[in-house]
């Protein structure tokens, strides 16, 4: 299947379930935690790679004025029917349509590993944000488990916690807090994947279906580990990242 039809699967299955799977809630809970924590509201808030749009309409409710890019024109349909205005198609390795020095916060979740050149990417980061703004990321864990998942989501690479800060630290920031988290996915996948990998099979690279009670048990999960990083209790391992960098 060509990659962009891909992408504008997963971006429909995106909108259809965004507001209750656990896995996008968990999320979302984690980064409004880091943002109240590092840039509280009011502020000027830019994603990239806005997807479906339901993260930006939960941080313009928390009163951030909002603003997103994204490469797909159909994601900026699906935002405009959420009502988000500020949104415009664009690819973010070309710089940004953003006056230098104007945004307080820049979220990408899941986004910098489907980046082939980080760097370019997180320069326009550095341009656009005010000194002091910060960049609140999250990418997947584990280099090594690397594979047909991954391929199918268009992913360039997997990171390691020094891997980001690295980057990071190249594009000209200082890290304030950088955790794993999705713990509790973390040995399942672990056991999957590897099996994927011993008997590759084609895959839509859709999320696991599971039952509301699964959905609800394991967003209480995520309770414990969103208050671990609200406390800033490094999680030491998990099958993503998640991390906020200083300018």
């Amino acid at each position: 299947m060509p990659e962009k039809d891909m992408s504008l699967e997963h971006l429909e299955e995106l909108y259809r379930i965004e507001e209750e799977y656990w896995w996008h809630l968990s999320k979302r809970r984690i980064v409004t935690d880091l943002l109240e924590k590092y840039v509280p509201p009011p502020a000027v808030l830019l994603e990239v790679g806005v997807g479906a749009g339901g993260n930006l309409l939960h941080f313009q409710g928390m009163g951030y004025t909002a603003k997103g890019y994204d490469i797909l024109p159909e994601a900026v349909q699906y935002c405009r029917k959420r009502g988000l205005a500020d949104v415009e198609e664009h690819n973010i390795n070309q710089p940004w349509p953003v006056e230098p020095e104007s945004v307080d916060v820049v979220i990408m979740l899941d986004v910098l590993e489907h980046i082939e050149d980080p760097g370019i990417v997180l320069s326009h980061v550095h341009r656009a944000l005010k000194p002091g703004g910060c960049a609140v990321l999250t990418v997947p864990a584990c280099k090594w488990l690397m594979g047909p998942w991954d391929e199918m989501l268009g992913h360039q690479r997997r990171y390691s916690g020094k891997g980001l800060k690295r980057d990071l630290g190249d594009a000209g920031f200082s890290a304030c807090q950088i955790s794993g988290w999705n713990v509790i996915s973390f040995f399942p996948a672990v056991v999957i994947r590897s099996l994927r990998k011993l008997r590759p099979k084609p895959h839509g690279g859709e999320f696991p279906k599971v039952s509301k009670l699964v959905n609800s048990l394991l967003l209480t999960v995520n309770k414990f580990e969103r208050l671990m990083i609200r406390k800033n209790i490094k999680l030491i391992f998990g099958l993503s990242i998640v991390g906020v960098f200083k300018k």
